[in-house]
């Protein structure tokens, strides 16, 4: 879960409360909504569009609410990629969209739905138990996404003896695979320390990332 206040490169993921479950990914989200910022009696819900048009989260049994886009200018593309992975044509900066949400009863769930430019996406939170409460939660590191890791395997060392073999999966497919498990963990939280992604700098890095944990290849995160 990303800082409430910044929304570029970050080194290091805030406790994120789990959905209980999660809709169909939708073409017209940069990024698929996801939760942020718990407490017992709030939650943020945070979510990119293409274009600036406002959108509206509703949560059950608390109301709705429309967000206010934001450029995201230091999620634009460098212009290498643009010209080697873009044809030329810039895909441009995204729209953030954040919505906090107050007034939630402790360690309680709720279902939510984000309608943006006629898609929807729905999931559903849990927000943080009261104070002294037990919780479980995951910490990993280094899942160091890049789009240049899918279909390339790493060599793998034998016990004590030659790096001769490769690890039977890539990276994309193991990250995919470690996030599915996460999940069936049912944490209340997961903290991430870095590196989330191979090379900062590179927007389609983190857009990798994204695509695992908010967006085509899982929705852990929302």
């Amino acid at each position: 879960m990303f800082s409430d206040t910044h929304y570029s490169a970050p080194k290091m993921l805030a406790p994120l409360m789990l959905a209980a479950f999660a809709g169909h990914v939708q073409a017209d989200f940069r990024v698929m909504p996801y939760v942020q910022n718990p407490s017992p009696t709030a939650m943020t819900i945070m979510w990119f569009s293409d274009d600036a048009k406002v959108g509206t989260l509703s949560v059950a049994g608390i109301g709705s609410y429309l967000s206010t886009p934001v450029i995201a200018a230091d999620l634009a593309y460098h212009a290498n990629e643009i010209e080697n992975h873009f044809q030329g044509t810039d895909p441009g900066a995204p729209y953030l969209h954040r919505v906090r949400v107050e007034d939630l009863q402790p360690g309680s769930h709720y279902s939510y739905q984000v309608y943006q430019d006629g898609e929807t996406f729905q999931a559903a939170f849990r927000t943080a138990p009261e104070y002294h409460q037990a919780v479980r939660f995951i910490v990993y590191a280094d899942s160091e996404t890049e789009p240049e890791s899918t279909g390339k395997t790493r060599r793998w060392s034998q016990p004590y003896g030659d790096w001769d073999r490769q690890y039977h999966v890539d990276q994309t497919e193991g990250y995919h695979q470690n996030l599915k498990v996460m999940q069936s963990r049912h944490p209340d939280f997961i903290a991430i320390a870095g590196d989330l992604v191979e090379s900062g700098n590179e927007q389609r890095d983190w857009d990798e990332f994204w695509y695992h944990n908010a967006g085509s290849y899982g929705t852990l995160a929302s």
